[in-house]
């Protein structure tokens, strides 16, 4: 999979990644998943969430008062 036709970065596609994978998932999962292979800090992958968020590639529903998020893009 490339990220060619995609207008992110290598960060936000590994983010991307991650959602498209799991169909609906919480940032904190995300979180844990992501740390697995790399070090970035909690807040870091909720910046790259939310710039997904603001891009429309991935949209967010509420449970419990806890934000899950999916893909509203396709995966090529």
């Amino acid at each position: 999979m490339t990220r060619e036709g995609y207008d992110i970065s290598a960060s936000e596609w590994e983010i991307m990644n991650t959602i498209w994978n799991k169909k609906l998932i919480s940032a904190n999962d995300v979180i844990e998943i992501v740390q697995k292979h790399k070090e970035w800090s909690p807040k870091t992958i909720r910046t790259l969430i939310n710039r997904l968020y603001k891009k429309k590639f991935i949209d967010r529903t509420s449970r419990n008062k806890i934000f899950e998020y999916f893909p509203i893009v396709e995966e090529k």
